[in-house]
């Protein structure tokens, strides 16, 4: 039998530069309805080089864009173009970030999505393109109207049948003599009551075990991150932020706030983490303990 390879529809593509720097971009999905939405993910793995960074994305025609995590940079959506600009690249070895594509217009077919990525290392500037991505966006179709014919029948009368005497059968009625002589041979039975009572049987109680709830499986969690350091920071570092946290990654400690499954309620949470001094706070989501 033979097996057949399924593709995700997931398209990625990484870029190495000259200085180690790694960079996977990732387009999901791939193809949409007109209307429809695509999230586009970019992983920079940097390993130790700080500093200017900037991302430039040329968004197609008949798209807006929406910022989903710009992982502490500036976001900024004008003229048909999408610029994260970092002024100092975030901490650790790597980072990500998330913009949302929505389809506005009324243009269908394939639609290709290309950008840059800027940095500097040791005062050199360092530009590279990204690989174009091919998107297609399909024409949606309405639902066909249902037609339903109704053909008006005339009404049929019934008609009585009419019964022929031949065919109705006679009814013969016993004389009333043989109804006495048949009532004189019935057999009379008397009814004896027991001598022991019947016990009365009570009714057995039966005890109702309502079934326990079953937490659910798979379920996906959103939190703030507020930031990543080098060591571990007293609590009093994040003010009255709810549910403060930290996760360790190597030697990183990376802290969040809130553990929330609606995605608008950890939002909420951005602009109070930005008022206390936590600028570059963004959204991540979490299922089975990961991070995705």
């Amino acid at each position: 039998m033979r097996k057949y390879l399924v593709l995700s529809v997931m398209l990625t593509c990484s870029v190495f530069s000259g200085y180690a720097i790694k960079i996977t971009r990732s387009v999901f999905p791939n193809e949409i309805t007109a209307g429809g939405e695509i999230v586009v993910s970019l992983t920079v793995e940097k390993e130790g080089v700080e500093g200017f960074a900037k991302l430039i994305e040329n968004v197609p025609e008949g798209f807006k864009a929406v910022e989903l995590n710009s992982a502490t940079g500036n976001f900024i959506f004008e003229n048909g173009k999408v610029r994260i600009i970092w002024l100092t690249i975030p901490e650790g070895d790597s980072y990500k970030a998330e913009y949302k594509l929505i389809h506005i217009g009324t243009n269908t077919g394939s639609i290709k999505l290309n950008g840059k990525f800027f940095y500097v290392k040791g005062d050199k500037r360092t530009e590279f393109t990204l690989p174009a991505f091919s998107v297609k966006v399909k024409e949606k179709v309405e639902p066909k109207e249902l037609v339903v014919l109704i053909q008006e029948t005339e009404a049929v009368e019934a008609v009585e049948a009419v019964v022929e005497s031949e065919l109705v059968e006679e009814i013969i009625i016993p004389e009333v003599e043989e109804i006495k002589d048949s009532l004189a041979e019935a057999v009379i039975v008397e009814v004896v009551e027991p001598e022991t009572p019947v016990e009365e049987v009570l009714p057995i109680e039966v005890a109702t075990v309502e079934p326990k709830e079953t937490p659910a499986a798979n379920v996906l969690f959103f939190k703030v991150q507020l930031g990543a350091y080098s060591s571990e920071k007293p609590q009093s570092t994040f003010g009255n932020l709810p549910d403060i946290h930290f996760i360790k990654t190597g030697n990183i400690y990376k802290y969040y706030s809130g553990k929330f499954t609606n995605e608008a309620s950890a939002r909420a949470i951005i602009p109070e983490a930005q008022a206390q001094g936590f600028k570059g706070a963004f959204l991540v989501r979490f299922k089975d303990g990961k991070r995705i």
